[in-house]
């Protein structure tokens, strides 16, 4: 019995380490999404920007209210931290971005046709990786038609950014 529960575990192992492979190799122009929880971050995630501390910040997507919402992650964080709704939210669920990809400038609302797309709204419409810089520090965030900016979260609050980067894949 402890034999057959020994083989059945290292099956059940090796079945997740195929899928976090998998995972993290999946391709969309040299970017790949590790799902993860609990402030967990991959080997693979590339610093895309910097916190006011100096720490580096690292692309994340985090499950919240329905949607999937681009946002920041770094050592300390116990999750991914994302705006929403003019508030700053820290969600346990979430994808970190593995491998990087070209920034674009934008300004005012704008969304480059190449942008990446890295989660939705609860009623689908998809959202894309922004950055800015902000009070010293270059923030992650996200953008998608109709905002006005980049929307970042900071201090327990959201901010839009005018100017900004976004993340084309």
């Amino acid at each position: 019995m402890a034999l057959m529960l020994r083989v059945l575990l290292a099956a059940l192992l090796a079945q997740a380490a195929v899928r976090a492979e998998a995972q993290v190799r999946a391709p969309h122009g040299g970017i790949g999404w590790v799902e993860q929880r609990g402030g967990q971050m991959p080997s693979g995630a590339q610093p895309m920007g910097r916190d006011t501390n100096g720490q580096s910040l690292y692309v994340c997507s985090g499950f919240h209210r329905g949607g999937q919402h681009p946002g920041k992650l770094r050592e300390g964080f116990m999750g991914c931290v994302i705006g929403f709704g003019g508030r700053e939210f820290t969600t346990e669920r979430y994808m970190t971005m593995t491998g990087s990809g070209r920034w674009t400038p934008a300004q005012g609302g704008q969304v480059p046709a190449r942008a990446l797309q890295a989660g939705n709204e609860a009623d689908q419409r998809p959202l894309f990786v922004c950055r800015g810089e902000f009070r010293g520090s270059i923030q992650l965030g996200k953008i998608r038609p109709g905002f006005e900016g980049c929307n970042i979260s900071y201090g327990s609050a959201e901010y839009t950014l005018n100017r900004y980067e976004v993340l084309e894949g």
